[in-house]
């Protein structure tokens, strides 16, 4: 069964102070960090600059500004508290949001289907976003050309089929997809910034 390493960093205790000692950033990522107005925008980019060198190592950025590896492939999100990393042999992504209310028309943008409450909403849009970030395209795909339900097992996007696991933690919606037609496990790890 194929694998998938998922690594989950809680942010919620780091303050704007405490990006200037993430170890392994370099100069080039600390200046693009301190572009960042926003606290929560800047501490998720250090988190995820970490992420990619600790786990990572040399990757660079392909047509559509998608992080992309020689040796493996990964894909990184973010949302409020949590930043997370998914690595695998094949072409991945991953889509973390937190569940909370929402603009009624971007259902117009999601989806041709009705969609129900705020889980739903964000089960729906994880699930999409998650199978576009494998494809290497994100958001400039066409997320309507997906079904929105059901939410996890097997999808199709641009006669490619993936496979989309799901996981609630907290008030949190975290969707993997995996390029290919087979279940895969997930190995989840609660990583640290050391």
């Amino acid at each position: 069964m194929e694998k998938v390493e998922l690594i989950l960093i809680d942010i919620c205790e780091l303050k704007e102070e405490d990006v200037s000692s993430i170890p392994l950033l370099t100069h080039e990522d600390l200046n693009e960090v301190n572009k960042i107005k926003m606290v929560e925008s800047k501490i998720q980019k250090a988190v995820s600059f970490y992420l990619k060198r600790k786990y990572i190592g040399e990757y660079s950025l392909n047509e559509n500004n998608k992080p992309i590896s020689k040796k493996t492939y990964f894909n990184i999100s973010h949302s409020k508290e949590y930043v997370a990393l998914a690595i695998a042999s094949k072409p991945v992504g991953v889509d973390v949001e937190q569940i909370r209310s929402y603009r009624k028309e971007l259902i117009d943008f999601l989806s041709n289907e009705p969609i129900g409450d705020e889980e739903s909403f964000f089960r729906v849009w994880t699930m999409k976003e998650a199978i576009l970030k494998a494809d290497g395209i994100g958001l400039n795909g066409n997320i309507k050309s997906i079904n929105s339900f059901p939410t996890d097992g097997i999808k199709e996007y641009l006669d490619k089929k993936y496979f989309v696991k799901q996981s609630k933690i907290s008030n949190y919606i975290f969707s993997i997809a995996l390029e290919s037609n087979k279940d895969f496990e997930i190995l989840c790890k609660l990583g640290e910034i050391s």
